[in-house]
C-alpha cells in the first residue's frame, strides 16, 4: 500500500473532523432540547456521547495538524504560514476541496458557539430566576452572615420569632 500524501491525509482528516463536528452540534441542540425537557436521563446518555465524540474530535484534530505541518514542509512554507498561504501552492481542484472543507469545519465551529452560547444563557437565567426566588423565601440566608469573631459563617436553621403574650 502506497503511502498517502501530505494533502490527501489533511483532506480525509478534515473530513471525519467535519463529520465529528456536526456530530458534536447536533448532540448539542440535543442537550440543550434535553434542559427544557427536563429530560435527565437524555441528558446523561448526551453527555456521555458528548465526551466520547470530544475524545474523538481530539484524535482526528491531531492528524489534522500532523498532516497539515507535514503539507507546510512539502510546499516549502514556514510554521507559522496560514491554511490558505499552504494550500495555495495545491493544484486547483484539490485546493478547491479543501478550502471548501475548510469554511464548512469554520461554519460548523460557529453553530457549535452559538448553541453553547445558548445553553449558557438559558441556564444562567434559571440560575438567576432560582437566586432570586430563594432569596425572596429566605431573606435571611441573603449575603454573608459574619460571626462574633468576625469570621464568615452559614445560616443555622429557620430563625422563628415567638410572641410571649399569646
Amino acid at each position: 500500500m502506497a503511502k498517502k500524501t501530505p494533502d490527501v491525509r489533511l483532506h480525509e482528516s478534515m473530513i471525519a473532523e467535519l463529520k465529528l463536528l456536526e456530530a458534536f452540534r447536533d448532540a448539542e441542540l440535543e442537550l440543550k432540547n434535553g434542559i427544557s425537557r427536563k429530560d435527565w436521563d437524555g441528558l446523561e446518555r448526551c453527555i456521555r456521547e458528548m465526551k466520547a465524540l470530544s475524545s474523538d474530535l481530539t484524535a482526528v484534530e491531531e492528524r489534522r495538524g500532523g498532516a497539515f505541518h507535514d503539507l507546510q514542509d512539502l510546499v516549502n512554507e514556514t510554521e507559522n504560514a496560514g491554511f490558505y498561504q499552504v494550500i495555495v501552492h495545491l493544484p486547483a481542484e484539490q485546493r478547491d476541496k479543501l478550502a471548501e472543507l475548510y469554511r464548512a469545519m469554520k461554519f460548523a465551529a460557529v453553530g457549535i458557539r452559538s448553541v453553547t452560547y445558548c445553553i449558557d444563557e438559558h441556564l444562567r437565567a434559571i440560575n438567576g430566576t432560582l437566586q432570586q426566588i430563594l432569596n425572596e423565601l429566605f431573606p435571611y440566608r441573603k449575603g454573608n452572615l459574619y460571626s462574633k469573631q468576625g469570621e464568615r459563617r452559614e445560616a443555622k436553621g429557620n430563625p422563628m420569632v415567638i410572641n410571649h403574650r399569646l
